[in-house]
């Protein structure tokens, strides 16, 4: 099975990623049921950890590298369609 061979080759980080993300949907997932706020806040906390933990990653900077330039450019194209 692939995912037991990517569990087994994971890093220590991979893991702690992946556990990060198993608490963050359960959080989703008990205030989608719930909808208390104290559920609303530990879900946003566990969302945020994950949006950094993925901005720390190569491949996420090299992805925001590649995409960055199409928005200059489409912004310095909009500007020239203006008169």
């Amino acid at each position: 099975m692939s995912g037991i061979t990517f569990l087994d080759e994971a890093t220590d980080k991979s893991v702690d990623f992946i556990d990060l993300v198993a608490r963050m949907r359960t959080a989703q997932k008990t205030y989608f049921k719930n909808r208390t706020q104290s559920n609303l806040l530990e879900a946003k906390n566990y969302e945020a950890q994950v949006d950094v933990a993925l901005r720390n990653t190569t491949l996420f900077r090299i992805h925001e590298e590649d995409r960055q330039p199409a928005l200059i450019e489409r912004k310095r194209d909009e500007g020239k369609r203006i008169t």
